[in-house]
């Protein structure tokens, strides 16, 4: 996982001025150990129809890949319900399909028709059912294509079903018992990649000159590129937050305070660019401390590990720094830090005294400055 959540950062990393375009690269979403799952549960159908030459057994291994993808992992009862559904209405549709189709041509441009459209119809069983089924009947539908360009009499229709039937029962089995995901993964290497972006985004505003007329490409970049890399990647991790149970407890919290973080560094952006807002002389001492805040976080989701003591004291240190001060950088630092501290120990509730009010103030102040930032 370690070495992963390395190679995903290094991507990202490199991967930033494709956000935005037709095709972003997000390496954070591609789903290694999900592949060699669904591999290793078609290798014994795969297996069996090469040493027994009876091709009709890779139907087997056919239903094992369409049932990895309708498991919406979770709860099992849900994992269960999905994947049942796709594997009742496959084995009656390709059967169906395949004995029809031997019939000729026109049936089985009939048989396409009615079964794919019957499959469809599973969308509208998401009131009593849930929004699962239209993803195994949508799925299942390909099952009839398969078995319309497999046309057979009534016994190898049979058959087919037969061996789809036992490798998406078999699949069930793998995936549910026998080995299941881990399923922080995804929400991990999300939260290291939003991270380390925060920590390039506050890098690049670091190295920024704020003079009148100075270095005009490289705050084109901070207000196109980083802020619309990091702003698209917390927008992702919300989508898979809403969309995959297994991983809100861990995407919630981590997700609400990367969005504090990013209003910080807009509105420290906005400080340093005015020149009508003076900054005191320890602003970039504190954007460093922030750095390193944000670094230790990156390599702690990277490692699947809770927030540890170092990051905590870290955190600690930036609120005392800035406590009783009213300069933009101060606020804007604190009010991340605060966000960190939160994060940390939204398990004990919040932190108390006069951090919180520290906090609101400094999200008073960040939200002002964020306001009449230009779209990206």
């Amino acid at each position: 996982m370690a070495l992963l959540g390395k190679l995903v950062s290094l991507v990202s990393r490199r991967t930033l001025r494709s956000e935005g375009h037709v095709f972003a690269v997000t390496p954070e979403r591609i789903a290694v150990a999900e592949g060699i799952h669904a591999a290793l549960a078609m290798a014994p159908m795969l297996c069996a129809a090469v040493l027994l030459a009876r091709p009709e057994v890779a139907f087997g291994a056919v239903a094992a890949f369409w049932n990895c993808l309708c498991d919406p992992q979770g709860a099992k009862d849900e994992r269960l319900r999905s994947m049942g559904m796709f594997t009742a209405l496959g084995a009656v549709v390709l059967p169906a399909a395949a004995y029809l189709a031997h019939w000729g041509y026109a049936a089985s441009i009939v048989t396409l028709f009615v079964l794919v459209f019957l499959c469809g119809l599973t969308r509208s069983y998401k009131p009593a059912l849930g929004p699962m089924p239209a993803q195994a009947g949508l799925i299942a539908s390909l099952a009839v294509v398969i078995g319309v360009a497999s046309p057979a009499p009534f016994g190898g229709a049979l058959l087919q079903g037969g061996y789809f039937l036992l490798g998406s029962l078999w699949t069930m089995l793998f995936c549910i018992v026998l080995w299941q995901l881990p399923f922080r993964q995804s929400a991990c290497l999300t939260l290291e990649t939003i991270f380390a972006r925060l920590d390039d985004m506050a890098g690049h505003l670091e190295m920024l000159d704020a003079r009148p007329g100075m270095d005009a490409d490289g705050w084109e970049a901070f207000d196109t590129v980083y802020r619309r890399g990091v702003r698209m990647s917390i927008e992702r991790g919300r989508a898979l937050a809403a969309h995959d149970p297994r991983t809100a407890p861990v995407l919630g919290p981590g997700i609400d305070a990367a969005g504090r973080v990013f209003s910080a560094l807009i509105a420290l952006g906005h400080s340093r660019r005015n020149p009508e807002v003076a900054l005191h002389e320890d602003w970039r001492s504190l954007l460093q401390g922030l750095r390193q805040l944000l670094q230790s976080l990156g390599a702690l989701a990277e490692q699947e590990m809770p927030i540890a003591d170092v990051p905590r004291a870290q955190a600690h240190a930036l609120v005392r720094r800035t406590a009783g001060r009213n300069d933009q950088a101060a606020r804007a630092v604190s009010f991340a830090a605060m966000a960190i501290l939160r994060l940390a120990e939204h398990d004990h509730g919040l932190v108390r005294g006069a951090e919180s009010g520290a906090e609101s103030g400094a999200q008073s102040a960040a939200e002002s400055a964020s306001a009449p930032a230009p779209t990206s």
